[in-house]
């Protein structure tokens, strides 16, 4: 099960549920798990703790120890998984958003404990997210061809790098708080495609829709 099926397009929500055989009338699981769910699972999770943080509604070591281990670590494990399902689009964004958290992680916390000097973070709030910006917009345009809920996915995490890159650019705390609600916004997407993995998949029929990609009529 993966979200991009080689050599055919992500059509309907058949293509996010495991293959199931009838084996004597009984049904059998699939010989393999689908590993994006646990890679949504990790994103979704560490960016709504992330956002808490930011907030100010908790302390930041428990967002830096889920943007390790859980968000960074588990992900790039999923990309190694995707790769073996021949699912190169899944394999590239959890393999580079597996090692964003890491990096970001690693970052936050030299900065708290006071490892790295203030002036080796010199433009990484503006230079970071056009990056990564620039990485996310890619991916977008590949979401135009697969589930529609990915492309929710990825609308909101393009915008979410725009405000940050706005808010520090300009300094407004208002736009911080944009900021902030919208990563919230964007994980809920995150939280709403593995909940349609998992429960279409444990139910086999289409209790969450994620839509599809509809190819446009053959010319005549």
């Amino acid at each position: 099960m993966r979200l991009a099926p080689c050599r055919q397009c992500c059509m309907n929500w058949k293509a996010v549920l495991p293959a199931r055989k009838a084996v004597k009338g009984a049904v059998m699981p699939p010989k393999f798990s689908n590993p994006t769910a646990l890679g949504l699972a990790s994103f979704a999770l560490s960016l709504t703790v992330l956002t808490f943080a930011n907030f100010g509604w908790m302390g930041v070591a428990p967002a830096i120890a889920l943007a390790v281990f859980f968000g960074g670590i588990v992900e790039i494990g999923v990309g190694f998984a995707e790769l073996f399902t021949g699912n190169t689009f899944a394999m590239t964004v959890f393999g580079s958003y597996g090692a964003f958290w890491i990096v970001f992680g690693g970052l936050l916390y030299g900065s708290t404990v006071g490892w790295l000097p203030a002036a080796a973070f010199k433009g990484f709030l503006i230079g970071f997210p056009v990056a990564w910006l620039i990485i996310t917009l890619i991916f977008l345009v590949a979401t135009f061809r697969l589930a529609q809920a990915l492309v929710w996915i990825f609308v909101t995490l393009s915008i979410l790098w725009i405000l940050l890159i706005a808010a520090v650019a300009t300094g407004n705390p208002l736009l911080f708080k944009v900021f902030c609600w919208e990563s919230l916004l964007c994980a809920a997407t995150a939280w709403y495609l593995l909940a349609a993995i998992i429960i279409n998949g444990a139910f086999g029929s289409e209790v969450l829709p994620i839509g599809g990609y509809v190819p446009p009529p053959a010319k005549k």
